[in-house]
């Protein structure tokens, strides 16, 4: 994912990380699910 966005590693398990903690996301493996798209697209913009 952090290469096809062009982006480091780390800045992307640092989001996963944080929006997982903030009950935005629930992660399962490679899966990803959107609980609270508001949330996010507030916190990205």
């Amino acid at each position: 994912m952090a290469a096809y966005i062009g982006t480091a590693y780390e800045t992307i398990y640092k989001f996963l990380n944080e929006f997982s903690e903030q009950a935005y996301i629930k992660t399962d493996g490679k899966n990803i699910a959107l609980l609270d798209y508001n949330a996010i697209s507030k916190a990205i913009c």
